[in-house]
């Protein structure tokens, strides 16, 4: 039994699809071979002998092929469903009334939790936003934030009259982050006689 691993290009936990194998079996028990993958990915497989035939073997031959893919085939001979949980891939039967067996990869989140300050102290109303997404939430009066993210989010933390941030988490679950003034954003307001207000580059003659 042959089976070697890689893992290219990849932030943070990696997916089903992001880990390749090439793999040679014969006539090989499935547990066996599912305890290889544990030794050569970053995942382990949770199952009991009332879900796998202890006595079960696959004959399986591929170069270069997603783990995704290798479990796909897996579970449609071996009638199997397999739903990935960040490093765990639960293994369970599949359900006799289903054609296809599934393959499911999920990434439970992470809850984070912060602080956002300046040089004065904790700000509070600060956004704090996943990058690309809508989810985020704003610090409260003490500057703390809670917010459940997957592992490979990038924090964006802006506000008012400071330089906007980005953090990836790199495994962190708790952040101390400290924003810098903006003085290129504070834009001085003055207001006309007409009761208007107005950005003082834009009115065209001096104020006192």
């Amino acid at each position: 039994m042959c089976i070697i691993a890689y893992a290219e290009n990849v932030k943070g936990q990696p997916n089903l699809e992001d880990i390749t194998v090439s793999i040679s079996v014969k006539d090989e028990e499935l547990i066996k071979v599912f305890r290889l993958l544990e030794k050569k990915t970053p995942f382990s497989f949770t199952f009991n002998d009332v879900v796998i035939d202890p006595n079960a073997k696959i004959t399986f031959s591929e170069r270069k092929v997603t783990l995704y893919n290798l479990l796909y085939a897996i579970s449609r001979e071996q009638r199997l469903n397999f739903r990935r949980v960040n490093d765990n891939i639960h293994v369970t039967k599949a359900d006799e009334n289903v054609n296809t067996p599934a393959v499911i990869n999920q990434v439970a989140p992470i809850h984070i939790t912060g602080t956002v300050r300046d040089k004065n102290g904790p700000l509070p109303g600060v956004s704090v936003l996943v990058k690309g997404t809508s989810t985020g939430t704003i610090t409260d009066a003490n500057g703390q934030f809670e917010l459940d993210v997957e592992d490979n989010a990038i924090l964006q933390i802006s506000f008012i009259g400071y330089k906007t941030r980005e953090i990836a988490l790199g495994g962190q679950t708790t952040f101390d982050i400290t924003l810098e003034e903006d003085v290129t954003s504070l834009n001085e307001v003055v207001v006309t006689a007409m009761g208007i207000s107005r950005d003082r580059a834009s009115l065209g003659y001096s104020v006192q």
